[in-house]
């Protein structure tokens, strides 16, 4: 019998998750960076999918959102795994 691996339809890097919730609030990169200490550079390349997150800026962005630390660090594990089940 032959297995089928389901494969995820598209892989969403962290800068995705954290659009979004910068839309949610109509905030812009500035304004993320200053609420939540980040600076731009770092912002820069999370949002465009050229860094990884790292355990301060999860931190940093879970005190901003109001959303956990571990919330964070799953959408970057899930994605790291997801990303190498692709290539």
């Amino acid at each position: 019998m032959k297995s089928t691996q389901l494969m995820p339809y598209r892989i969403l890097e962290i800068g995705y998750f954290i659009l979004e919730q910068m839309e949610y609030r109509e905030w812009d990169i500035n304004t993320l960076s200053e609420k939540s200490g980040i600076n731009l550079p770092e912002l820069n390349l999370l949002l465009n999918y050229k860094k990884t997150l790292t355990d301060e800026t999860a931190k940093s962005l879970a005190n901003v959102f109001g959303l956990s630390y571990q919330y964070w660090m799953n959408l970057d594990s899930n994605y790291k795994r997801n990303a190498r089940t692709i290539d």
